[in-house]
């Protein structure tokens, strides 16, 4: 989970960063929140590589992650990245797979910037009491 844009393009696009190795990985998650514009661009990137990426920021804070009660917001669907299901499993209590792209950083931007008269987030089943229709005082 990287802190914010400067540290997601450092590691991916910087010197050694992911994108300048050879070998490792394949499939990529990216688990903190980061600006969509980010997310685009790294996966844009890792598409144009030949690799995958997951866009999965988490709700939960450090006593969460720690005990292994992250709610994970998957910006993928659950058939697009089998080898990160038993990751997401020993790290959360619940994935919700939002389909493709940059889904999920885009219902985490829209989660924390939730109008209090928008209508209920498509995810209130998992427990979560949030919404998200409103982004900076424009409705979406």
């Amino acid at each position: 989970m990287l802190a914010d844009d400067a540290a997601v393009e450092n590691v991916y696009f910087g010197p050694e960063g992911f994108l300048s190795a050879s070998g490792g990985a394949s499939v990529f998650a990216e688990m903190g929140t980061i600006s969509i514009p980010m997310v685009t661009k790294v996966h844009q990137a890792m598409a144009d590589a030949g690799l995958r990426f997951v866009d999965a920021p988490v709700s939960g804070a450090t006593r969460a992650a720690e005990d292994a009660r992250l709610l994970i917001m998957a910006g993928a669907t659950q058939g697009e990245a089998p080898d990160l299901e038993p990751l997401f499993g020993a790290m959360g209590k619940r994935t919700i797979w939002l389909g493709g792209g940059r889904a999920g950083s885009d219902h985490e931007t829209r989660r924390e910037h939730a109008d209090p008269r928008s209508q209920p987030d498509p995810v209130r089943g998992a427990g979560l009491d949030v919404r998200c229709r409103y982004r900076a005082g424009r409705r979406l």
